[in-house]
């Protein structure tokens, strides 16, 4: 099994893969960071670094970050939120995972979804 996962990661599928997660984690980041930058220059909401498929978008306290990935899931979206004890409390989080086998179009469905929920969702965010 291991020489098998090996050959695969290994194989030109494999680069591909990796060329694609990269161009869904460089849209993800990109259009992320525009909508943050636009929608809340001055918020607590934030785009922590990552240089892995794993991300994580900072939204203090727990019914915020609750909230925001209710919606998201409530959109489609395998988002999770991540609150105390986890991490400390103010530094609650959703985290966000890009896949290989996801599309720029995923990505930025996803980045619509937040934007759309951080404009239009009773719990106050900015």
């Amino acid at each position: 099994l291991a020489l098998c996962c090996y050959q695969a990661v290994a194989s030109d599928h494999g680069d591909l893969a990796r060329a694609q997660l990269d161009r869904v984690i460089l849209t993800l980041r990109q259009a992320l960071t525009d909508v943050l930058q636009h929608l809340a220059p001055t918020s607590s909401i934030r785009l922590l670094p990552s240089d892995s498929p794993i991300h994580a978008l900072l939204v203090p306290g727990a019914t915020r970050v609750v909230s925001l990935a209710t919606c998201l899931q409530d959109s489609g979206f395998d988002v999770r939120p991540i609150r105390a004890p986890t991490v400390k409390p103010g530094t609650e989080r959703i985290r966000i995972v890009a896949h290989a086998h996801n599309t720029t179009e995923e990505a930025l469905a996803l980045v619509a979804a937040i934007k759309h929920a951080l404009l239009n969702n009773n719990t106050s965010y900015f």
